[in-house]
């Protein structure tokens, strides 16, 4: 189905404005579209408030873990480093709008947001390292754009047919 048949379906539709903002903010999500995701949470529900500490903590023990390099706590980088606190619940409410989307029960539990959080540092720092860049919590938060499409990289095909939530899942019970 391409974009004019979708189009005409919904103008056929009596939707109201909320309705129609609904629809674009799980467009936004499905296409990656990071800069819309802030407006689409509105619509789509906010993030919990502790997941931007889980996010934060899954960042902090890959660094501890595989880079032997460690991290302040969240409260701490959130009073010398500002701006990084402020980009930690950003990023943090992007890909917890990726987890909501690719999510296929009825309900988002914790232990599939911190696994999606999980993959995203992984994949991420992964990334950062193959590219020779420096990599410290500043460039893997800068890098939140990338995510979807280092999915797609690391899992080809799952994302576009639905079975990323069963490597996620899969993840989740072998970690």
């Amino acid at each position: 189905m391409n974009f004019t048949e979708i189009k005409k379906q919904l103008m056929t539709m009596e939707l109201s404005t909320v309705q129609l903002k609904e629809i674009k903010a799980v467009a936004d999500i499905r296409l990656g579209n990071f800069s819309a995701r802030e407006g689409a949470l509105k619509y789509l529900g906010e993030i919990p408030s502790d997941y931007a500490d889980l996010f934060y903590r899954q960042i902090q023990s890959i660094f501890s873990n595989d880079l032997k390099i460690s991290l302040p706590a969240l409260a701490i980088t959130r009073k010398q480093f500002p701006t990084n606190g402020k980009m930690v619940n950003k990023v943090a409410a992007e890909i917890y709008a990726v987890a909501v989307d690719w999510n296929t029960e009825r309900t988002v539990k914790k232990t599939y947001v911190v696994s999606v959080f999980n993959l995203y540092a992984r994949l991420v720092i992964a990334y950062l390292q193959e590219c020779k860049v420096p990599t410290s919590l500043k460039t893997v938060l800068q890098h939140s754009d990338k995510f979807i499409g280092l999915v797609e990289r690391a899992f080809p095909g799952y994302v576009e047919a639905g079975l990323i939530s069963v490597v996620l899942k899969h993840k989740s019970t072998s970690a």
